[in-house]
């Protein structure tokens, strides 16, 4: 029944998305997060991949050349994909690495779509309703089940990309900042108080990934978010109350995970074989550095550098990046996460001056720390290719271009308003009909 009850929403879902392909691009986010495809029980199915078909086919043909691709204002993003690209073809085994290269291919073309279809407030305002409430429908069972269990289940992801539980705690402290500044956009009081549920729901489930990058990158945002509200000792002091709550009445399981933090290089097992992992990812970096060995490829060669009983990938995304594609494309990842990281800033300077109640302010905050969550939680997992990160990128680009748009119009109204005063000081009155 599950199965019948999505193909017939496939039915209407693939030929929308080549006839709209912004609504195409949103369907695709949606169902690479909630994965509906496992929960009809049909794990075979490419449905994501039909519709990422026919987004791309609608867009050629009716958007295109209205709104072409923004591959300049991309580029770093691009390069970092041209650097996997010679990372897979010159690299330790071709075959293993071209399965990996493939899905990040989909994710690159995806995102190009992204920052060329976004092209208003509002259309980025659904994209990021669309990430948050997918990412509350794979959250709400497991939040339900953890505080049922009092957080003694540690819990996964959905499957794919955010299969692992690091990879789903990076998803969830990517999404709470956006769920937070969603609500405090919102004037409807079911959508605003929705939303902060989001963004409590999200937090909490943190925390029973038991993924201590995800706790860490957690404290950042939390921190952030506080430091970003109009009453910064006011939000400080909530977020010390939570904080001595945790202490006194959390899952003991969780507290416990969370506290080897401090000694875990010394006594925690987990963390001296990352710590190993990173050796080794050095040690290849040095001997690959300008293409890599290619994606997934550190899984074959680990041997020769470490323990072939223990491979592993390289726990860490910025090293994982310069072992798949070389040092090259590590400068260009980090160059596409600071120049992300000073668009958004440069957007919001530009929507206080020229459109100060602009609800886009409150999203470049939202993009901004979910942004700085990631690298923070990244340097514990390898997830370079991350798919959430390939919407902020992109929206962040999608968002410059419609803040310099306000910046045009406030250009043409200075000069109509010159063109005025120089009349009134000729003394010219245009004649009455």
């Amino acid at each position: 029944m599950k199965a019948l009850l999505l193909l017939g929403i496939m039915v209407i879902a693939v030929p929308l998305a080549f006839l709209s392909p912004y609504v195409g691009v949103l369907t695709f986010i949606s169902m690479a997060i909630t994965r509906p495809h496992e929960w009809a029980y049909v794990q075979s199915a490419q449905y994501s991949l039909m519709v990422g078909v026919a987004t791309v086919a609608g867009y050629v043909v009716f958007d295109m050349i209205k709104r072409p691709p923004k591959i300049g204002a991309n580029i770093f993003m691009l390069l970092v994909w041209l650097q996997t690209l010679m990372g897979t073809y010159f690299g330790y085994n071709v075959p293993n690495a071209e399965i990996k290269f493939i899905e990040f291919t989909k994710i690159i073309v995806i995102g190009l779509l992204i920052s060329a279809l976004a092209d208003s407030e509002q259309k980025v305002r659904w994209f990021l309703i669309m990430l948050v409430v997918s990412v509350s429908l794979v959250t709400f069972k497991d939040f339900v089940g953890s505080i049922i269990h009092f957080g003694n289940v540690k819990l996964t992801g959905p499957g794919g990309a955010f299969e692992d539980n690091n990879d789903y705690a990076l998803l969830l402290v990517m999404t709470t900042p956006l769920a937070y500044y969603l609500a405090k956009g919102e004037k409807r009081w079911y959508l605003r108080w929705g939303f902060y549920g989001i963004g409590v729901m999200t937090a909490t489930t943190i925390l029973f990934t038991y993924s201590r990058g995800g706790f860490l990158g957690l404290c950042f945002v939390a921190l952030l978010i506080a430091l970003k509200t109009k009453y910064k000792v006011t939000g400080l002091a909530i977020l010390a109350l939570a904080a001595a709550l945790f202490i006194s009445f959390g899952p003991d399981k969780v507290k416990e995970r969370i506290s080897t933090i401090k000694d875990a290089q010394e006594q925690d097992s987990s963390a001296q074989q990352r710590l190993r992992a990173w050796e080794v990812s050095f040690n290849i970096i040095k001997d690959y550095p300008w293409a890599g060995i290619g994606m997934k490829n550190i899984l074959l060669i680990y041997g020769k550098y470490g323990d072939p009983t223990d491979t592993r990938v390289a726990h860490n995304s910025y090293l994982q990046c310069a072992v798949d594609a070389g040092v090259p494309a590590l400068f260009f990842f980090l160059a596409m996460l600071g120049v992300t990281y000073f668009r958004l800033r440069l957007v919001r300077r530009i929507l206080k001056a020229r459109a100060p109640d602009s609800l886009t302010i409150n999203y470049t905050h939202g993009l901004e720390i979910a942004l700085v969550g990631y690298c923070v939680s990244a340097f514990f997992l390898s997830q370079y290719t991350f798919e959430v990160l390939y919407v902020i990128v992109p929206l962040a680009t999608a968002l410059k271009a419609t803040a310099r748009n306000y910046e045009k119009e406030a250009e043409v109204q200075k000069i109509v308003e010159a063109a005025s005063r120089n009349v009134a000081d000729d003394g010219f009155v245009p004649a009455s009909a």
